[in-house]
């Protein structure tokens, strides 16, 4: 169904019987098409500074750089302690072999997993926020900063140096303890507490175990705001506080490193102007990982591979690209990548070594259609806020022993979890598309019914489109358009506990001064 939006007073019927002047469900689509990319727009300039789940809710945003002191942490600063490289949004620490060419790193509003860091920014900026500790609904940790810290120092050892010590997942654990030690948390065993882990895995070898311990045991009331399928279900004890976990989208790449939000702000293209029929382009090795106990695990990249071989030389309007130099492919500037998807009917979405990807983001900012295809599934971020059956398609492949020799598990049974993200038969679809779920044999037959769909409802899916893409934005200005940001402190407010009643206040020492901004304000740029 089209948003009422498309349809005023006029409509008289879905089949587009109108009043007089009589249109063509067609041209209406089209209009409609328009009209929604062009308020949403427009309404990235509005600030209305509030979440309606958030009315009567105050949330206060504890910096975990307040105990630096005495948990013996040093200050830690995204502007000077971390580089990120413009090409993929992963943060090295500055002095990294992978960044050395680059004379500039680029802002930390357009790395993949600063989603945290912009969800602190719309915080302080909305009408929720409260620096009072003691009158606050909500508590946010913001660990953002030693957290990337963390992670710029496990990329920046390389693929081939496996990181066994980390200074900064120390100072992380360090900050974490100081937390969990103030009366603030005590008062409901942090069950008001919101953790936003950005990485699909913490994989340094002295702090992951104590990190695990801390997440799983500890906070295991707190409310945890993850990116990776397979982090809702690294904790037994997180089977009973599901409705509290949430899958965030990372933040999409933009191709002015100045301008985060460029992409959105595009309007989506007409399906008549679009030169490319479907698209992808990805990494497709390698296959396999061992784990610790030597069973391999199967990926995403085979299933990228074999669409690659299937379908990629079909037609000159599909485009499907490895990347990778063994099996002939080269690298391809976002930028170029942008511009091929906005100029695509049909992107791909599929898993890779994990379930979730930056590309989900970045298919939806664009306004191509994405075709999820499995099994197994990528992973649907946002699954109660996104309306992925509107905007999307979804197939199941029947005949899938070309690249998953495995039977999908389409639901997490409570006695048997899965612990990895790396674990595919349980990669399946996180919003319920049950009703839109189109089974076909093999990939041909899902790119012939493809090329069987009237302009009409690909219209209307682009309509849908236009509204959906920007709950994949993680703007810091709240308006009446949805998005990431606005998505999230929704669920926060939503399905967060409430302290006991008559519980003691809690003291104000930790709130005795946020740490300063360690970096301007990108968005308006």
């Amino acid at each position: 169904m089209l948003p009422a939006q498309c349809w005023g007073r006029r409509r008289t019927s879905i089949s587009g019987s109108w009043s007089s002047p009589t249109y063509s469900l067609k041209v209406v689509v089209l209009l409609c098409l328009a009209l929604l990319s062009a308020e949403a727009r427009k309404d990235v300039g509005k600030s209305a500074g509030k979440v309606a789940a958030c009315a009567g809710k105050k949330i206060f945003v504890m910096d975990i750089g307040v105990f630096a002191k005495e948990a013996g942490m040093p200050s830690c600063n995204l502007a000077t302690d971390i580089k990120i490289d413009p090409m993929n949004g992963i943060p090295f620490l500055p002095d990294a072999w992978q960044v050395k060419h680059v004379e500039k790193g680029a802002p930390i509003a357009i790395a993949a997993h600063s989603g945290p860091w912009h969800l602190r920014q719309t915080i302080r900026g909305s009408a929720h926020h409260t620096t009072d500790m003691d009158e606050a609904d909500i508590i946010y940790v913001y660990d953002h900063c030693y957290y990337m810290r963390w992670l710029a120092q496990v990329h920046s050892n390389g693929p081939k140096d496996q990181v066994t010590k980390s200074e900064g997942g120390e100072w992380l654990m360090k900050g974490y303890h100081a937390l969990v030690k103030t009366e603030r948390w005590k008062r409901n065993n942090g069950a008001d507490f919101v953790f936003f882990d950005p990485h699909p895995g913490f994989t340094d070898g002295t702090s992951d175990k104590a990190f695990k311990k801390l997440m799983c045991q500890t906070s295991k009331e707190a409310m945890h705001i993850v990116v990776e399928r397979g982090q809702v279900n690294i904790c037994p004890a997180y089977f009973d506080i599901h409705d509290k976990l949430l899958i965030a989208p990372y933040v999409a790449g933009s191709s002015d490193t100045s301008k985060p939000l460029l992409g959105f702000k595009a309007p989506v293209k007409p399906i008549k102007e679009r030169k490319t029929f479907l698209y992808l382009t990805a990494s497709c090795l390698p296959y396999f990982y061992a784990n610790a106990n030597q069973t391999k695990v199967t990926g995403g990249k085979q299933f990228r591979h074999a669409v690659q071989l299937f379908l990629g030389n079909l037609s000159p309007d599909i485009n499907l690209q490895c990347v990778d130099p063994t099996l002939g492919g080269h690298y391809t500037p976002f930028p170029q990548v942008l511009e091929t998807m906005q100029d695509t009917v049909f992107c791909l979405m599929m898993p890779g070594d994990s379930a979730s990807s930056r590309r989900t983001s970045e298919i939806f900012m664009a306004g191509c259609i994405p075709v999820f295809i499995g099994p197994p599934y990528a992973t649907m971020p946002l699954g109660e806020a996104v309306n992925y059956k509107e905007a999307a398609y979804f197939f199941n492949i029947t005949d899938h022993k070309f690249w998953f020799d495995s039977e999908l598990l389409w639901e997490n049974p409570k006695d048997v979890r899965p612990y990895h993200v790396q674990t595919p038969w349980y990669w399946f679809p996180d919003s319920d598309v049950a009703g839109a779920m189109i089974k076909v044999k093999s990939l041909q037959a899902m790119l012939k019914y493809l090329r069987g769909i009237k302009e009409a409802e690909l219209n209307k899916k682009l309509a849908a489109l236009a509204v959906e893409r920007f709950k994949f934005a993680y703007r810091h200005k709240l308006s009446s358009t949805e998005t990431a940001t606005s998505a999230i402190m929704s669920h926060m407010c939503a399905k967060y506990d409430a302290a006991p009643a008559g519980a003691a206040k809690a003291g104000k020492a930790a709130a005795a001064a946020e740490p300063e901004e360690e970096e301007e304000d990108e968005e308006e740029r």
